[in-house]
């Protein structure tokens, strides 16, 4: 065989063979590239899916502290709107029928006004006692009568009849002092201390059902 050709095949087996080593390489520093580039990726990835995991947590947090803020709130109006409709519609005029019965009894009120009006005399008193007609002619002869003539005061009492007047009015002429015992006057001031206590009833209410918001937050 030619000398000259086995050299030539010699040469083409080494060139092909480092031809094939520097591809063998070159792939293999590919690979480890595209490796180390999808290993980069994925910690990415994964960092900005912990970002967002954590921002939607807040954002949940946020929801839901906001949420439940809205129905503490919605239940506060409520409680508000409930008093206030049960105060008007159920307490008040509850307390306003009784008081109008109340001071539709003529022992009752004979004393009482007796009691009033003693306390609010003084010297050269001067008193209009103000009633429906119906109540004056049932007082007329009383205050005729000598019920007062105990005390050492010149005491001068009038009863004058007033239209749709429920209740009565003390007027101490000479000045000008006027208590209004209306039935509407006095039930809207029994309410008035009746009042605390319904809301007292209604906050225990809403610690009870507080809890229950939150359970159902959570």
């Amino acid at each position: 065989m030619d000398t000259s050709r086995i050299g030539l095949d010699q040469l083409i087996e080494k060139v092909k063979k480092e031809v094939n080593d520097d591809a063998l390489a070159q792939k293999e520093a590919i690979i480890n590239q595209a490796h180390l580039a999808a290993r980069e990726i994925i910690n990415q990835a994964k960092m900005q899916a912990e970002l967002i995991f954590k921002d939607t947590q807040n954002f949940m947090k946020q929801e839901k502290i906001a949420l439940h803020n809205e129905l503490e709130l919605a239940c506060r109006d409520f409680y508000l709107k409930l008093n206030e409709r049960l105060k008007n519609q159920l307490l008040f005029p509850v307390i306003k029928e009784n008081v109008r019965v109340t001071l539709k009894e003529p022992d009752f009120l004979k004393s009482v006004l007796k009691d009033l009006i003693l306390n609010f005399a003084s010297n050269n008193t001067n008193i209009d006692v103000l009633v429906s007609r119906e109540i004056k002619a049932s007082l007329s002869a009383y205050f005729a009568s000598s019920i007062f003539d105990h005390i050492d005061k010149n005491l001068n009492i009038k009863l004058i009849d007033e239209e749709g007047l429920e209740g009565f009015v003390i007027i101490r002429k000479q000045d000008h002092c006027i208590w209004d015992f209306r039935v509407e006057t006095i039930a809207l001031e029994l309410t008035r201390l009746l009042e605390p206590n319904l809301r007292k009833y209604f906050s225990i209410q809403k610690k009870i059902t507080t809890p229950i918001l939150g359970e159902a937050l959570a």
